[in-house]
């Protein structure tokens, strides 16, 4: 897939609308947050699509009623991937041309920020993929732009890195192997079907994976130097350490046996298997921990068996 073989592209200023996209999962109060922060924006030209992983939550009713949004119900819990998914695939039979801002329910949106969104999409490089500098509620940083060390399985997220100013509404933006999504942006226009995230991954580097896949089809992704998202640092998994340790193992691990070297594979099973002995952080730690390594072990033996 190339960036020639994308559908014709409308002039951004033909196609204001942002399409925001965030995934319910017994988050409502977050989610009240988010929308709240988004209506602070008095930004007549965004839709809002809720994929609300965890049915029968009371709370997310009256938002509906509250806000503009449109809210999909799937019958399962699908993951945070598979969720993307879903509202992805409605936005795109919408309008296969569509902005769409994944955005985590943890999150809030700064003054200006769809405005400095629309201005890096509309002016070089024209990015396909998109994310922003991310702050916690405490004005901490915590995301600043991702690279990837495929020899080592490395995936830092580049905090430390000094980042350039921006000067009134132009955003400036600059490549980065991965963005977090927490904040994604995806032009669909530019792409030739839905981009999607790997079925396989319920939760954590998921985001990785697709902008490094992506990067394979010649799309460059890119990130903000503003910040433009507070994000409530794992607000929505802590409620769960072990299952969020387990998730965490078992996705690096798949992720880099797609993209990284056996070795980088190895030495994060090792590390996974001794950390939580040596660096003891609790009995839900070292469960979740192993549990991880395990379902990644069980699907290498699966896959190799089919083939």
């Amino acid at each position: 897939m190339s960036n020639s073989q994308t559908i014709e592209r409308k002039p951004l200023a033909h196609r204001q609308t942002i399409h925001i996209l965030t995934i319910n999962y017994f988050s409502s109060i977050l989610v009240a947050e988010l929308l709240e922060s988004i209506r602070e924006l008095k930004d007549e030209s965004i839709e809002i699509v809720i994929v609300d992983n965890s049915p029968n939550d009371a709370l997310l009713e009256p938002l509906t009623n509250q806000y503009d949004v449109t809210v999909l119900r799937p019958d399962i819990n699908l993951g945070f991937g598979e969720g993307c998914n879903l509202g992805l695939r409605h936005i795109h039979q919408q309008d296969p041309t569509a902005v769409v801002w994944l955005l985590n329910p943890d999150t809030n949106l700064l003054p200006n920020a769809t405005t400095i969104i629309r201005n890096a999409l509309k002016h070089p490089p024209y990015p396909a993929v998109l994310g922003t500098c991310i702050n916690t509620q405490f004005g901490k940083s915590w995301f600043r732009g991702g690279s990837f060390n495929s020899m080592l399985g490395l995936i830092p997220d580049g905090n430390k890195r000094p980042r350039r100013k921006w000067i009134s509404n132009a955003s400036i933006c600059e490549p980065s192997q991965w963005v977090s999504g927490c904040s994604m942006i995806l032009d669909l226009s530019r792409f030739p079907d839905v981009p999607a995230f790997d079925k396989n991954i319920f939760l954590y580097y998921e985001d990785v994976d697709l902008c490094l896949r992506l990067a394979r089809e010649g799309h460059t992704t890119y990130v903000t130097n503003a910040v433009l998202v507070e994000h409530a640092v794992s607000a929505t998994t802590a409620k769960n350490p072990q299952s969020m340790f387990r998730h965490a193992t078992f996705s690096k691990l798949y992720i880099l046996s797609k993209h990284a070297s056996r070795m980088a594979v190895l030495m994060n099973i090792v590390y996974f298997t001794v950390q939580p002995i040596l660096a003891p952080r609790g009995l839900a730690h070292l469960k979740g921990r192993l549990q991880g390594v395990m379902d990644f072990l069980n699907l290498h033996v699966e896959s190799a068996r089919d083939h």
